[in-house]
């Protein structure tokens, strides 16, 4: 039997253990795991393209708290740096790191909620409205050119 370094502590069979940077785990922690470092990595990349530089060990640091402190998953702290960076078009200065992150999350948290009920609005009025085809007759002559015609038949007739 098995410990799983993750978030049970169960003890499990060897065949229904997973490995992962030299640690151990159960299928229902290895996604966790896995999936907390797949987003960490996002993070890591977007400091990268905001700051130009390596995230220093301040900003690691912080992220670390915001993490573990605050129970703020690694996707909504990136979430919260690109709605700061990209929606509300600040500059975030490398001196002071991510030290923003905790002043604009709320506003994250309800700007993303609005666009997703938005984007539900959409789709639901996309489902509730009906194509309707309107067979509108044709005239090819307006009225006003109708009464300009003349009918060059008539114009023989008169000059015999």
């Amino acid at each position: 039997m098995i410990i799983c370094d993750g978030y049970c502590n169960k003890y499990y069979n060897e065949n229904e253990i997973f490995e992962f940077k030299g640690r151990k785990y159960c299928e229902e922690c290895y996604v966790k795991i896995k999936n907390d470092d797949v987003e960490l990595q996002a993070l890591k990349n977007y400091i990268r393209h905001v700051f130009k530089y390596q995230p220093n060990k301040m900003i690691l640091n912080q992220i670390n708290k915001y993490n573990k402190e605050n129970g703020w998953s690694y996707k909504n702290i990136r979430l919260t740096l690109e709605y700061i960076t990209v929606v509300r078009g600040l500059e975030i200065n490398y001196k002071y790191g991510i030290g923003l992150v905790p002043f604009y999350y709320d506003d994250m948290i309800n700007y993303h909620k609005a666009r997703l009920k938005k984007m539900q609005e959409v789709e639901n009025a996309k489902k509730k409205s009906k194509h309707v085809n309107v067979n509108k007759k044709k005239d090819n002559m307006h009225a006003f050119n109708k009464k300009r015609m003349v009918n060059m038949d008539d114009l023989e007739d008169d000059d015999e």
